[in-house]
């Protein structure tokens, strides 16, 4: 479904509050929600659409992209918004075997595809688990300080997810 004209800035998601400073809720003139994921350059969006097409032939949920638009001044990516879905970080229960299983998958297409910047802040828990933000994809593994980041979920789950 792709958001009619205009396009206007709502707000930013209570659940990324504190997270993200980039990510916001925006409407159409229907009234209808989406998110906009402002991007600063053209490699975050090419990085962004690639990953995303990658994830869908590989069977990794991630929110799907609709249009790419400038709102309010600010070029972006519009996406579906996941009202009721909260942050991995913030769950406070343990993941059951299929929630488990999603995650791994996860895991495995970062390393496909050089996620650098996979942690918990980034995952959706909602009827299943969503990746987003993919703009550091596709890195170089020599460039220098950059390595793979541990999701913080080893308290919840009570074991590591390379599992």
């Amino acid at each position: 479904m792709i958001p009619e004209e205009p396009i206007r800035l709502v707000k930013l998601p209570a659940q990324f509050k504190g997270v993200f400073s980039n990510v916001y809720v925006c409407k159409d003139r229907a009234g209808r929600e989406f998110l906009f994921k402002e991007a600063k350059s053209q490699k975050v969006v090419l990085n962004e659409l690639l990953a995303h097409r990658i994830a869908k032939v590989v069977g990794v949920s991630v929110l799907d992209f609709l249009d790419r638009k400038t709102v309010e001044g600010k070029d972006g990516l519009v996406m579906t918004y996941l009202k009721d879905a909260t942050l991995l970080a913030m769950y406070g229960r343990s993941l059951n075997r299929d929630q488990l299983r999603e995650l791994q998958r996860i895991v495995v297409f970062d390393l496909l595809i050089g996620n650098r910047d996979r942690h918990s802040a980034n995952v959706l828990v909602g009827k299943h688990l969503v990746a987003f933000d993919h703009g550091r994809v596709f890195v170089d593994k020599s460039a220098v300080g950059m390595k793979f980041v541990k999701l913080e979920v080893g308290r919840i789950l009570d074991k590591d997810y390379v599992d």
